[in-house]
């Protein structure tokens, strides 16, 4: 079995999932060979990107190996047979260490047993080719002197992916993983994929397991999905999930989407090329047949109170043995965010989460007559890695931190570029549990605009740029 000559090496850099899935199926890809294609891509990109902090080749081409025997008996492992995957290094997975890209745990022996999440993909067939670089325990950066280079924005690389699920964002969007799963306490997978003009999804609250995943803040926390289309996020949402998700309709006429405006307007104003494309997108989803009507909930400001009062405190009491013993192992942003925790007293957290009952109502009432809320992601593009004012800035979770806190289901999706090039993005929201709601919207305005067949120069080319 032999990938077919009508697919070139090129095409099956972005092919998506579903369709490797397919083609899969009908023997027209060997697993092995696209795994083996997949992993002479990574030796080429990676080393400019660093998206990747452990690669597990001989697991994966011994599993592809298994994958494709099987084909040829005529057995199929599950609906993701064959398909790489690539996971968060703070999500275990068996065999390989969870660093959480700290120097605190670099020593730690490598994990005897799947995260919940991974074990549900490997029970669907698919195929960990490695562990993903992330900010920091998931809340500081990515210090110079860390052990582990900065992962870079494909886009342009001397820009930040966005964090901190920064890798999922890089591999996907450079054609190195179709599909990889990231966590999401403060917009950690939403962030990376408006910056990397990729899909990311943190789902409702509570709907992936968070077994074998290190904590940041445990109320807060989420596991989500990193694709390039939106089909691929729903298939591998579906699978994790064992639920059917799928849209009820395929067109969005006579759905009512809520335009958080102030947000992005005056609670935290954003670039006028956020803004712009942000109108041009409400546009295309009115052409589309959706009503769309502006919609107030409380002010950012208060939701990022309420959220960081509750992250900081959390966290804190994860990291404080660790803080108390070797405080000088973790970088700078890091230990002072944590360290923020300890400021925060029972009084503090308790009133944090009364607000964050009624912050939950308020956006319960303001959804009444809305089927979706939309708004922006991040106040600004990808900014300079060497910039701390700019990072500062387009890293900031304020405009996704709300959801969070309330655990709405929330998408990230791609809905233009800059005159520079760079990824813009737009926040679709659901109501919990209706994440078909989400991707019902996200499905129709893919189709309509198609940013998502746009690719990276570095690449689209199967070259890092000089």
């Amino acid at each position: 079995m032999t990938i077919e000559r009508s697919l070139t090496a090129r095409d099956l850099d972005f092919l998506p999932a579903a369709d490797l899935v397919r083609e899969i199926g009908e023997a027209k890809i060997s697993p092995l060979e696209y795994i083996e294609h997949l992993f002479a891509r990574i030796e080429r990109l990676d080393p400019r990107i660093h998206a990747f902090t452990h690669l597990l080749r001989e697991e994966s081409l011994h599993s592809a190996r298994l994958a494709a025997a099987a084909l040829q008996s005529g057995r199929i492992f599950g609906p993701l047979h064959g398909i790489p995957v690539a996971i968060k290094d703070n999500i275990d997975v068996a065999g390989a260490p969870t660093t959480c890209q700290s120097r605190i745990l670099a020593g730690r022996p490598v994990a005897s047993h799947d995260a919940e999440v991974v074990a549900r993909l490997r029970e669907a067939g698919a195929i960990v080719i490695g562990k993903l670089a992330l900010e920091e325990f998931a809340i500081g950066d990515q210090p110079p002197d860390s052990p582990w280079p900065a992962t870079r924005n494909p886009w342009d690389l001397d820009r930040t992916p966005g964090g901190s699920s920064c890798g999922a964002g890089a591999a996907v969007a450079a054609g190195l993983v179709p599909i990889a799963v990231g966590t999401d306490t403060g917009g950690s997978i939403r962030n990376p994929a408006a910056q990397c003009g990729v899909v990311g999804l943190k789902p409702a609250y509570g709907y992936l397991p968070l077994a074998g995943i290190f904590p940041v803040a445990k109320s807060l926390d989420h596991a989500g999905v990193v694709t390039r289309t939106v089909g691929d996020n729903m298939l591998a949402l579906r699978v994790l999930t064992g639920q059917p998700i799928r849209p009820q309709a395929q067109d969005i006429g006579g759905v009512r989407v809520g335009l958080v405006k102030h947000f992005y307007t005056s609670d935290f104003p954003s670039t006028p090329e956020v803004q712009a494309a942000l109108e041009a997108a409400v546009e295309t989803l009115r052409e589309l047949g959706a009503v769309v009507v502006e919609t107030n909930l409380a002010a950012l400001q208060v939701f990022r109170e309420c959220g960081w009062t509750i992250l900081k405190a959390e966290a804190y009491a994860v990291h404080k043995h660790w803080l108390r013993e070797r405080p000088e192992e973790y970088g700078a942003a890091a230990r002072r965010l944590l360290l923020g925790g300890a400021s925060v007293d029972a009084n503090d957290y308790r009133e944090a989460q009364r607000m964050r009952v009624r912050l939950r109502a308020n956006l319960a009432t303001a959804m009444e007559d809305i089927d979706i809320l939309l708004t922006a992601v991040t106040p600004a593009p990808a900014c300079q890695l060497n910039d701390p004012d700019a990072m500062e800035k387009s890293s900031d979770g304020s405009l996704r931190i709300p959801f969070n806190v309330t655990g709405n289901p929330a998408l990230a999706l791609p809905i233009g570029f800059t005159a520079a090039g760079l990824p813009l993005s737009m926040q679709l929201v659901g109501r919990p549990g209706e994440e078909s709601t989400v991707y019902r919207v996200a499905l129709a305005y893919e189709a309509a605009t198609g940013w998502h067949q746009r690719r990276p120069e570095c690449a689209a080319h199967n070259e890092p740029r000089p």
